[in-house]
């Protein structure tokens, strides 16, 4: 006998959900933001090449909102027009058609749908229902499928597939980046032609120049914070380690803090800041904890142009309450100032006072951060066990003190505080986007 009463009880718990939320490994995500970051930066290379002719007298963030395409357009324009009969044109239109070509790869990326098959975007009602909290049903329906097998992607201009692997992503930063110094090679060529045949009248507007610095600068500010985090991240002595920490750490922040005073200087008077104000014996010199007292305390007085001003005090609240940022910009501010060559300098005059060591002073504040550490176990740690149960959890903590140094400016830049050209870069210093 058939019928319906034949048929199998059908339970809710066997069935099946689609999960419209999933993406792809935390790897391939981090690697399509550092290709749109290289990619902006081959741009800002095209709008400061076009500054270097005179009669451009354009503002450089007027250049930066022009599509690629565009600014494509406009320098090969202006290439034809400089250098027509010289031996430089075409190497320049070589130079222009690479960067061109590299940021087509970068639309074909940013612009791919990802689609998950069938069988991986499942998730079933069971494992829903036996979730413990909301927090393992997020994990459940928005999640990373990192297996590639998963994902097919489409690039809807080209009809084709876009780009997927790893290691293409990695190819396509890879010719960005190379873009992006041959760019900058060729500004310096045609300054230089510039000046060859023009003579003192061909130099390109100061505007465009200070703009030219500003971006380079901070540029190194930047390569150097990421390079102090990543030896934060795997820190094993002050031995070993804390002198290329201590050089790299003082420096990316004195660059970024002297970028973001001089900014908002700039945006208030008019004027950049002075030599002696920056660096003068009067002045911040190499001291990062006052200079980043007066840089909040200026975001503080700006504060009524937050667009959120109750949220953007909370975190300048927090910051004023963190004491172990403090500690670490005073050990840099010591080294910075006095403690580079602290031992050094003694030699020659006195028998090396101890204490005088920036290094000593480093592992002070290290003792203190795993103080902080409530994962650290108590007492005597086998030498083999060290790395993992002591010194990594210290690393992540430093490396979130970092972090939390970095938040004020960030939410400075995100609630329209800090100028509109110190907000093209404080945005690259996301707490969780610092890759």
């Amino acid at each position: 006998m058939t019928g319906q009463d034949d048929k199998q009880p059908m339970h809710m718990e066997d069935s099946l959900v689609v999960t419209q939320t999933a993406y792809p490994s935390a790897d391939i995500l981090a690697e399509i933001g550092r290709v749109t970051v290289a990619a902006a930066r081959v741009d800002r290379q095209k709008a400061l090449a076009l500054g270097e002719f005179t009669d451009e007298q354009r503002p450089l963030l007027e250049l930066l909102r022009k599509n690629s395409a565009d600014l494509c357009g406009e320098l090969q324009g202006k290439l034809r027009t400089e250098l027509e009969g010289s031996s430089l044109l075409p190497a320049a239109r070589a130079d222009l058609k690479t960067a061109y070509n590299a940021i087509k790869q970068r639309h074909r990326i940013i612009h791919s749908i990802w689609s998950l098959s069938a069988d991986a975007a499942q998730v079933a009602v069971r494992d829903i229902a036996d979730a413990a909290n909301e927090e393992e049903i997020g994990r459940l329906l928005v999640r990373d499928v990192d297996a590639p097998k998963s994902w097919s992607t489409l690039h809807p201009h080209g009809g084709g597939p876009g780009i997927e692997k790893l290691a293409e992503l990695r190819r396509v930063r890879a010719h960005l980046e190379a873009s992006n110094l041959q760019l900058r090679n060729l500004r310096a060529e045609l300054r230089e032609r510039r000046q060859r045949v023009g003579g003192a009248s061909a130099e390109p507007s100061a505007r465009i120049r200070r703009f030219a610095i500003q971006y380079e600068e901070i540029d190194a500010s930047l390569a150097l914070l990421r390079s102090a985090r990543d030896i934060m991240s795997s820190y094993r002595t002050a031995l070993q380690d804390s002198d290329a920490l201590l050089a790299t750490l003082s420096i990316g922040i004195e660059k970024m803090l002297k970028l973001i005073y001089g900014f908002i200087i700039e945006d208030e008077t008019g004027s950049w800041p002075t030599k002696a104000v920056l660096a003068g014996q009067t002045g911040f010199r190499h001291d990062v904890l006052n200079l980043d007292r007066a840089c909040r305390k200026k975001l503080r007085e700006r504060s009524a142009l937050a667009t959120s001003g109750h949220y953007f005090l909370s975190v300048l609240d927090d910051r004023d309450a963190d004491q172990l940022i403090d500690k670490m910009l005073g050990v840099l501010a010591y080294y910075g100032t006095d403690g580079r060559f602290a031992l050094l300098d003694q030699l020659g005059d006195r028998p090396p006072v101890a204490d005088k060591s920036p290094q000593r002073q480093w592992e002070a504040y290290d003792r203190q951060v795993m103080l902080t550490e409530p994962k650290l176990p108590v007492g005597t740690i086998p030498t083999d066990e060290y790395m993992e149960f002591v010194r990594t959890p210290a690393n992540l903590r430093h490396v979130e003190i970092l972090k939390r140094w970095r938040e004020p400016y960030y939410w400075a830049a995100m609630h329209k505080v800090l100028p509109e050209q110190a907000r093209l870069f404080t945005m690259q210093l996301a707490p969780d986007t610092f890759d």
